[in-house]
């Protein structure tokens, strides 16, 4: 993570971080081999699906080896960093590829985030760290890994068609929007502790996350019959399925407005807090 030893020192100290500012200096080296996100959610579907079809006394067995090879590909992804750590030529850039992976962390207690950890620091958080904060962010917030990490695959909105079937089925079983991923983002990821947002906001910051869930992250998540968007909701326009029901169509209030300025999606006034 910095001058070799077999390497002499810069003689211009602060034009060789520069030069490691561009974006081409940032390869993925070690890290291309690994499977890309789409790889490893059809995989997974795919063992699910033969898991599923499987006699019952054969699926603890079948469970237990996808557990298995989810924390192979998480050591793959592990020795594929410190490959990259040691061999890079742009030892800053690469510092700065782990000071935004630990900034949108994800835990890889749940095997299948662990089988996806690697996809996704490769495919959300490299290819963005020396760009926008807000690409960073929406590519972070929407990958895969990060919406099973906080649950976001598990939300629903309240009023949406889909509740109202599972609640025929099972009027004991309660659904409805998940808050840990907008709280996240809120908290830790942009605006931090009390800076002026309220409940309110964070409720409004879920319900448009889960009407622009991804698709993939909730079939990987065991809810292949959700239909999902692949984007945030326009400004003036309502969700078509997660809170239908549960807003006019005038369009997104409050916290819309605050996450079109700037402000919000930079990262906290001290980035050394995180």
């Amino acid at each position: 993570m910095g001058i070799r030893p077999d390497e002499p020192l810069p003689g211009q100290p602060r034009d060789w971080l520069l030069a490691q500012c561009r974006p081409s200096a940032l390869s993925v080296g070690a890290g291309a081999a690994l499977p890309s996100t789409s790889d490893l959610l059809l995989e997974f579907r795919k063992r699910q699906r033969a898991i599923g079809e499987a006699a019952p006394a054969d699926q603890p067995a079948m469970r237990q080896a996808l557990s298995r090879d989810a924390h192979s590909q998480y050591l793959d992804a592990v020795d594929a960093r410190l490959a990259q750590a040691l061999d890079t030529p742009a030892p800053f850039a690469e510092r700065l590829v782990h000071f935004w992976s630990n900034h949108f962390a994800v835990s890889v207690e749940n095997p299948r985030v662990a089988a996806l950890a690697g996809a996704y620091e490769a495919q959300a958080i490299r290819p963005h760290v020396l760009g926008r904060f807000e690409d960073l962010l929406f590519a972070a917030v929407r990958h895969p890994a990060m919406m099973l990490y906080l649950d976001q695959a598990a939300s629903v909105g309240p009023d949406s068609k889909l509740v109202q079937r599972q609640q025929l089925r099972n009027p004991q079983q309660r659904h409805g929007l998940n808050e840990n991923l907008a709280r996240e983002v809120m908290e830790l990821h942009t605006l931090g502790v009390r800076t002026g947002y309220t409940q309110a906001d964070v409720t409004e910051l879920a319900r448009a996350l889960t009407s622009g869930c991804s698709s993939s992250a909730s079939q990987y998540g065991g809810r292949a019959r959700r239909r999902a968007t692949t984007t945030l909701p326009q400004a003036g326009r309502r969700p078509t399925r997660c809170c239908a029901g549960s807003r006019p169509r005038s369009g997104w209030p409050s916290w819309r407005k605050a996450t079109s300025t700037r402000a919000i999606w930079r990262p906290a006034s001290c980035p050394a807090r995180h």
